[in-house]
């Protein structure tokens, strides 16, 4: 009986635990990337710059001022929206250039919204996407 009654506030308190955990901020930082932190609310932002990111239902808004980083074939995996399953990506006025692989093997991407004013780096920004 004793047994069972601990059991059960351990149990209780390892679950808060987690709840507590499960709603701080993480924090995902890569030297040579820059990296990026998540709020509780999910929306992320690119480490060292003002730049948001945000998904909701497949699409992806990327706002703010400045230039997304580039990444390589070999750190494009720490890209925020890297294991995300999008389907649209809508780069805001704001977002002054679109990096080297920034969604390079994003095949699930169909359509995508960029200002005029922003630029594409290179061929390998949406290398493999057919939007």
């Amino acid at each position: 009986m004793i047994v069972k009654r601990v059991r059960k506030v351990i149990m209780a308190g390892a679950l808060c635990l987690a709840m507590i955990v499960s709603m701080l901020p993480v924090t995902y930082v890569k030297a040579d990337m820059g990296g990026w932190t998540t709020g509780a609310d999910g929306v992320m932002t690119i480490t060292g710059t003002s730049i948001t990111v945000r998904e909701f239902y497949g699409n992806l808004y990327i706002e703010g001022t400045g230039a997304i980083p580039d990444y390589s074939p070999t750190t494009y995996t720490m890209r925020p929206w890297h294991y995300l399953d999008i389907h649209t990506v809508t780069i805001g006025p704001g977002i002054t250039e679109i990096g080297s692989f920034a969604f390079a093997d994003k095949t699930t991407i169909k359509k995508v919204n960029i200002p005029a004013s922003t630029f594409v780096k290179d061929n390998t920004s949406f290398a493999n996407v057919n939007s």
